[in-house]
């Protein structure tokens, strides 16, 4: 009896598995669908020159890791989300992952309320809507459920091996060092990551991890790390507001 139910076991997870695998390929064929309703979206155009570079970099093959910081509102969230959701729409990605550290003491997804969407743009909003705009509401809903667009909270990312895609990591000042060698130790084949924050706006008590990564960077050129940083206020695109207030900002030394 014992070894009927083992038995079991070893055929409903097999059919687990295949399960997973016919719906990740129907997702895939009915995304492929969707995107034959063409999008008209507008080419991603620098403002300035760091923002050249950043995309130039974003779009070399032969950089695997960058590490963006600098003031809000400079577009390092925004350019490489609009340039993964490019690609994945053009079938030359197949897989974009995204990343940000914990935002609380809770697991990172599982108290959201709301469906798989709803809970993503909760967790990963700055990202998500930028896939949204360029993809379409259908596209990223069909992806994030048959796992082409997929939410790994940091909790879950150990032992994990990601290949053939864009690894974007969000708020990356707050990564932890721990949490930066789990990160950047993930990449598999044909992979590129970006993780991009305002060390600025650190919310932790020890060093972070994005600026240990950029100091290592430095040091270690070997790593063939790209590292933009928009330190300059003239590199705030945002608004001339958010511009004002980063600069009354650092006069009050804040």
């Amino acid at each position: 009896m014992s070894r009927a139910r083992n038995v079991r076991k070893v055929i409903d997870k097999h059919a687990s598995r295949v399960e997973r695998g016919n719906s990740q390929i129907l997702g895939e064929k009915v995304i492929k669908e969707k995107f034959l309703e063409k999008r008209v979206n507008k080419p991603l155009v620098p403002m300035n020159e760091l923002q050249r570079d950043y995309i130039d970099a974003c779009n070399d093959p032969s950089v695997n890791t960058i590490l963006c910081t600098g003031f809000a509102g400079t577009s390092k969230t925004y350019i490489p989300s609009v340039i993964a959701a490019d690609l994945f729409s053009l079938g030359k990605i197949k897989k974009i992952y995204i990343i940000r550290p914990p935002i609380s003491k809770s697991k990172s997804l599982g108290f959201f309320s709301g469906s798989l969407l709803e809970k993503a743009l909760c967790w990963a909003a700055p990202v998500m809507q930028v896939l949204i705009d360029r993809l379409g509401h259908p596209v990223v809903d069909i992806a994030l459920k048959s796992g082409t667009i997929e939410l790994i909270p940091m909790e879950t990312i150990k032992g994990r091996s990601l290949q053939d895609c864009w690894i974007l990591c969000d708020e990356a000042e707050d990564l932890t060092i721990e949490e930066l060698k789990k990160v950047v130790t993930r990449q598999g084949k044909n992979s590129k990551l970006i993780l991009s924050g305002d060390i600025m706006q650190c919310d932790l008590t020890s060093k972070s991890g994005l600026l240990k990564g950029i100091e290592m960077a430095d040091r270690h050129p070997e790593l063939g790390v790209v590292v933009i940083n928009f330190d300059r206020p003239a590199d705030i695109v945002r608004s001339g507001q958010v511009k004002q207030w980063i600069l009354a900002f650092n006069r009050e030394g804040l």
